[in-house]
């Protein structure tokens, strides 16, 4: 038996809602100092593996954010090293999940958050540009949908120039 953990993020600002890693997010309209810079990383955040960061879409299609935009973009506070990031369409993110269910799942972007090792919550760090440039706006709220249908929400902060939020757990299904 082997326990997988996914999680599925979806951003939404008044009626335009999309799905991201975080899910997506934020506070204030102030945006930190460019990514790339050792005072770029957000307190107690680590940045994960680009191996760990795939896309999904459809054929002959575009991502709406280029995966090369979020190599080095993401950081987690814990397991930064098992945590996979896949940026698809909330359609293809449907198929992540157990229930086959995305809340708020209007739009074109979709990022799911999945970890089939660790369950733990964790805060994630996603780069403020890329979503912002992505949806056109930078998100308050990131929207979430557990693998077996649980939805969530937290607010976002943004700190480094990355939106920062929380994934409060990585459901559980036995396969």
């Amino acid at each position: 038996m082997v326990a997988v953990k996914r999680m599925k993020i979806l951003t939404a600002h008044g009626e335009r809602a999309m799905s991201i890693l975080i899910a997506a997010l934020l506070v204030a309209s102030l945006v930190a100092p460019a990514i790339g810079t050792a005072a770029a990383v957000p307190s107690g955040m680590v940045t994960i593996p680009d191996s760990n960061v795939s896309e999904d879409v459809p054929v002959g299609s575009e991502p709406a954010i280029d995966v090369s935009r979020l190599e080095g973009n993401v950081m987690a506070s814990d397991h930064a090293e098992s945590l996979r990031v896949i940026v698809t369409t909330p359609e293809r993110a449907e198929d992540y999940l157990d229930n086959g269910s995305v809340a708020g799942s209007s739009g074109q972007l979709s990022i799911v958050l999945e970890d089939e090792t660790n369950s733990e919550g964790r805060r994630v760090a996603i780069g403020s540009e890329a979503v912002r440039d992505a949806i056109g706006y930078t998100p308050r709220r990131v929207y979430g949908t557990h693998e077996d249908g649980e939805e969530w929400s937290r607010p976002v902060d943004v700190e480094a120039g990355m939106l920062v939020f929380e994934v409060p757990h990585f459901s559980s299904n036995s396969i």
